[in-house]
């Protein structure tokens, strides 16, 4: 696999381990492109010394340079193990669509202008021992507030949507204003939608969604949910809009 390609898999398209997702109140669409990762067995320890080390230092120097927008590193606590889709998720963002992958000479010179003074393969030799790629995508967020924090949770509800516009169209009437009312509350750090753009087409499971972003693990579990929500819409039982969303935007898996 030529370096300019896994580049595109991992890194170029983005590794990283501190903050994360660029923060916005009302934004223009924000591109993204992100890579699901399976560590090989007893490469855990090894792979994580990679990203908060030799990655970490590369993404910021993406980032300082004005190459990517954001990036984060997700590591999946529920699920695991073997029927977890990944044990790593990496998502880099841009401002327009994520450019071609960079060549074996842009990416060396990336390096040296992170401070890396070794060559692309000596770079990848080390990571590319320890994990398998499950899939790549390249998608948008329509809408998306607040933001996320190193040391904090994103929650992805993947969804089964029938008519996509009529689904996001619910996601901002309904749950953008719950979303900033949790956030107000200190109840949750930051919210957003998704749409994958490729891969594309009818074998393509959870295509779109929405994701949810909490600075600690007891936010996570519906800490206010129902007040917030009678605050938010006194007009709509939770019960009524639960339904009515499950026909438009059936969540396929949270995790």
């Amino acid at each position: 696999m030529r370096v300019s390609t896994i580049c595109r898999i991992l890194c170029g398209a983005a590794v990283a381990v501190a903050c994360c997702v660029p923060a916005a109140a009302q934004q223009p669409t924000t591109y993204y492109s992100g890579a699901c990762v399976k560590v090989n067995a007893g490469g855990g320890a090894d792979f994580a010394s990679e990203v908060s080390g030799n990655i970490l230092k590369l993404e910021e120097s993406q980032l300082q340079a004005g190459k990517i927008t954001g990036w984060l590193a997700l590591r999946a606590v529920l699920p695991q193990g073997e029927h977890a889709n990944c044990d790593y998720l990496f998502v880099s963002f841009f401002k327009e669509l994520p450019p071609p992958p960079m060549s074996d000479e842009e990416f060396a010179a990336a390096l040296h202008r992170a401070g890396l003074e070794m060559t692309p393969e000596e770079f990848w030799a080390p990571i590319m021992k320890d994990v398998s790629l499950v899939s790549t995508d390249v998608g948008e967020m329509p809408l998306m507030i607040g933001s996320s924090h190193k040391g904090g949770y994103l929650v992805d509800n993947s969804m089964n949507m029938p008519d996509v516009n009529e689904c996001m169209n619910t996601e901002k009437k309904l749950w953008q204003p719950f979303a900033e009312a949790r956030m107000k509350a200190g109840q949750q750090s930051g919210w957003g939608t998704y749409e994958i753009l490729y891969p594309r087409g009818s074998s393509v499971k959870g295509s779109a969604g929405t994701v949810d972003m909490y600075s600690s693990w007891d936010q996570i579990f519906n800490e206010g949910f129902t007040k917030t929500w009678q605050e938010v819409h006194p007009d709509v039982k939770v019960g009524d809009a639960m339904a009515q969303f499950n026909k438009q935007c059936e969540i396929e898996m949270s995790e």
